[in-house]
């Protein structure tokens, strides 16, 4: 009786290790770490959130409201895409239009709406290219974004956002002195 109960916990043992490094391998593969740095993004990303994003090579749509991670200028940026291929994105003082259409940015604090408009901005007024993206932080009043910079590559693009496993630095909850770990899928 002992021995098929010592066979029994093994065997559950093993496939328990098993399940777990195909989960590590497969999170190596497919996601890489992510670590939110600066309040562009803010309230939706905090600083010092960490999450996973999916790598480039397995990104199989980009679509206007994901969160993308992206290099610029020798850094990893993160930002939402608001255009997408050949759209035609406009910026006046009454919000973001896409295709002539207002666009509707739940995610957007009013505050935070009212600095969308940039002044003499050269990319208040764009028609984008087969592989460009417009991006901006959903913290317009701190954000530096294709208002300033202009459209981003498909080439640029190196993964999107998928969750967020653990709070930031003004986002930590306790409960029993332990963190509680929240998981927000994008």
């Amino acid at each position: 009786m002992k021995v098929k109960l010592l066979k029994t916990i093994s065997t559950i043992f093993t496939v328990i290790v098993v399940i777990l490094s195909c989960v590590l391998i497969a999170k190596n593969i497919f996601l890489f770490d992510i670590l939110v740095v600066g309040d562009s993004m803010h309230s939706t990303l905090v600083d010092g959130e960490m999450g996973f994003a999916t790598k480039e090579n397995f990104i199989i749509n980009i679509d206007r409201e994901d969160i993308i991670i992206f290099e610029k200028e020798d850094k990893e940026i993160i930002k939402r895409v608001i255009g997408k291929p050949l759209d035609h994105v406009r910026i006046t003082k009454d919000g973001v239009y896409i295709n002539d259409e207002l666009l509707n940015e739940s995610y957007v604090s009013s505050e935070n709406l009212d600095c969308t408009y940039l002044i003499n901005s050269e990319y208040n007024d764009v028609v984008l290219g087969e592989n460009e993206y417009y991006v901006l932080g959903d913290n317009r009043s701190v954000s530096y974004d294709s208002r300033y910079y202009g459209p981003i590559s498909r080439d640029n693009i190196t993964g999107k956002l998928q969750v967020i496993t653990s709070s930031g630095s003004s986002g930590e909850d306790y409960l029993f002195n332990r963190k509680i770990i929240p998981f927000r899928f994008y």
